[in-house]
């Protein structure tokens, strides 16, 4: 067994894990950032190898353990099972003959917890149309902008094109938003204007506690924004972090579009003043998301959140 352990030892140094020692003394190595996954096996144990730092390694002629920052490995005797955290993964041998690897993917990312992300069917217009979700701390917000005609009220496709549509969602103004509803600032907001039954329009309050969880206004929109479908910036990185994929619809004014894949602006349900309401702004060389007060009669973005 002490042999065994050994050259299993002296493998996961070969792979760059931790110093290899025939008196099984502790080391420390860095492994990989873990995130979540468990994974048991008779013929085989996973480890990844990624960029956060192991704590420290603790090695004994019959048990081996490893312990992580945030997580562990455990392998016992046999090497039988493991309980680990990992975006991808390296399985790792444990037949008697030594130790091989090879590479297998696990999902990523937010939406990789299925408790964080979802979808669900708006059925008000034919063909119904299905819409992505992401739960951001203690709300639950569309991962899409709004796509939905109303039977009244002003709404386009950026350039009257309904390929624009399809993909940044329609543009509305602030009154066909709120769907006959008064102004409101509270958290949740009470209006549902034109979103589907069980969500509502987000109040500026709302706005302001999804900003506030991903790290405040000067960098949500890194956070926030889509990695796809905006004009690209030097120096201003776009992550996505929560699954909120923020796309940038571009306005209308008059009888101008502007702006599609620079800028994306959404309603709230909370007015500014008698002709003006409030929204969040995002554009393609900022990291902020910032607030913004908008004539009600401009066209703009809007994202639903859940009741």
């Amino acid at each position: 067994m002490q042999k065994q352990m050994t050259h299993f030892l002296c493998v996961l140094f070969a792979m760059g894990f931790f110093s290899c020692s025939d008196s099984g003394t502790s080391s420390t190595d860095e492994v990989g950032n873990f995130s979540s996954s468990e994974v048991s096996s008779s013929s085989s144990e996973v480890v990844e190898a990624g960029s956060s730092s192991l704590v420290a390694a603790t090695i004994s002629s019959s048990s081996f353990t490893a312990e992580l920052s945030s997580s562990s490995i455990k392998a016992l005797n046999s090497f039988s099972s493991a309980t680990l955290s990992s975006s991808s993964v390296v399985a790792v041998s444990s037949s008697s003959s030594g130790a091989s690897s090879s590479s297998s993917g696990v999902v990523s990312g937010w939406c990789a917890t299925a408790e964080n992300c979802g979808t669900f069917t708006d059925d008000r217009e034919s063909p119904a149309k299905t819409y992505k979700w992401t739960k951001i701390g203690t709300q639950t917000w569309m991962a899409e902008n709004l796509n939905y005609t109303p039977s009244s009220g002003n709404s386009w496709c950026y350039n009257n094109q309904a390929s624009f549509c399809t993909t940044y969602g329609r543009l509305y103004d602030w009154v066909t938003v709120m769907a006959g509803a008064s102004s409101s600032e509270f958290s949740p907001s009470g209006v549902q204007g034109i979103c589907p039954t069980g969500w509502h329009v987000p109040s500026r309050a709302e706005w302001g506690t999804l900003v506030d969880y991903v790290g405040g206004s000067n960098f949500a929109g890194i956070k926030l924004k889509s990695v796809t479908g905006w004009k690209k910036y030097n120096g201003i990185p776009i992550t996505d972090d929560y699954g909120f994929s923020a796309l940038p619809g571009g306005g209308y004014y008059g009888s101008d579009f502007y702006n599609v894949g620079n800028f994306g602006n959404w309603w709230s349900t909370t007015e500014g003043s008698a002709t003006r309401a409030y929204g969040r702004t995002m554009e393609y060389n900022d990291a902020a998301v910032r607030s913004s007060n908008n004539d009600r009669m401009g066209g703009y973005s809007l994202r639903c959140a859940k009741d």
